[in-house]
C-alpha cells in the first residue's frame, strides 16, 4: 500500500553542477530565471572542490563528464530534475516535477510542441542536458557498475551510458525542455521551432553568452537567441545592484 501522507516524502528539486568558475554566471542565471518564471521548487547546486582530481583519463571527452550522475545516489530527494547551467529557463517548467515517467507518442511538428520523438527512431537519442530523476540506489550502483565496465567505450560519456542504463525504458521529452540554440536555425529544425513554446533554451558549444560580454559588461554577440540569455543576465544584476550585491 503507498501512503497518502505526500508530506513524509523527501522534497523535488532543481539541481545543476559546478565544477569551476567558467560557469558561475551561467548558475547565477539559472537560478534567477527559476525564479522570475515563478517555480515553487529550490535550485540545488551541486559542486566540486578544488581539489579533486579532473582527469579520468587521458581522453578530454571524460573531464568531468561523469559528475553529473551522482544525482541519481541524492536519495533524499524523490524527484531531481537535472539541468545543465548553460540552460535559461523562459517559462514555468514544474509539471515536470510530477512528469509520469511512461512511454510518449510522436507524430508531427505540431506535436512536437508537446510530445517527445519515439526512443526508437534516430531522431529519439537522449541528451542529458536536462533529466528527469527519480533517485536511486540501486540505479546508481547500475550506473557505477556499467561506468566501470564499458565507460572507455562512449563517444558521448554520460549521455551514451544513461542510454544504455535506461536502454528502452526512458522517457523523451518535447524538444521545448531542452531547446538546443541551435535547433532554432531555418537550416535546422526551424519548421519545429516556436520563440513562444519553448520553455527552457540550452547553449550548447563555445562561445557561451556570457563569453560574449567585454570586461565593461556591453555584449559583443549578434545571435538574438544569445540575447535572450544576455538581457536576463543584465536584469539579474540590475536587481542584485538594487539589493545593494556587489
Amino acid at each position: 500500500m503507498v501512503s497518502e501522507n505526500t508530506a513524509a516524502l523527501p522534497p523535488k528539486v532543481w539541481a545543476t553542477l559546478v565544477t569551476n568558475d567558467d560557469y558561475l554566471k551561467g548558475v547565477l542565471a539559472l537560478n534567477y530565471r527559476l525564479r522570475c518564471v515563478k517555480s515553487k521548487y529550490p535550485l540545488l547546486v551541486l559542486y566540486t572542490t578544488p581539489t579533486t582530481a579532473k582527469e579520468y583519463t587521458d581522453d578530454p571527452r571524460f573531464n568531468e563528464c561523469w559528475t553529473k550522475l551522482i544525482a541519481f545516489s541524492l536519495t533524499d530527494y524523490s524527484r531531481i530534475v537535472l539541468l545543465d547551467s548553460d540552460m535559461l529557463p523562459l517559462q514555468n517548467m514544474d509539471e515536470l516535477m510530477d512528469l509520469d515517467l511512461d512511454l510518449p507518442a510522436h507524430a508531427s511538428p505540431e506535436v512536437a510542441q508537446t510530445t517527445g520523438a519515439d526512443i526508437s527512431t534516430g531522431l529519439g537519442k537522449l541528451n542529458s542536458g536536462l533529466l528527469v530523476i527519480n533517485p536511486s540506489k540501486a540505479i546508481f550502483d547500475q550506473i557505477v557498475t556499467k561506468m566501470n565496465e564499458a565507460g572507455l567505450d562512449y563517444q558521448f560519456p554520460d549521455q551514451d551510458l544513461l542510454a544504455d542504463v535506461f536502454k528502452g525504458r526512458w522517457v523523451a521529452l518535447p524538444y521545448i525542455y531542452n531547446a538546443l540554440k541551435t535547433m532554432r536555425e531555418p537550416a535546422v529544425h526551424g519548421a519545429i521551432w516556436r520563440d513562444d513554446k519553448v520553455k527552457n533554451v540550452h547553449y550548447i558549444l563555445s562561445p557561451k553568452p556570457w563569453d560574449e560580454l567585454g570586461p565593461d559588461g556591453t555584449w559583443k554577440g549578434d545571435k538574438p537567441i544569445h540575447k535572450w540569455w544576455i538581457d536576463a543576465y543584465k536584469s539579474m544584476r540590475a536587481e542584485e545592484k538594487t539589493l545593494g550585491v556587489s
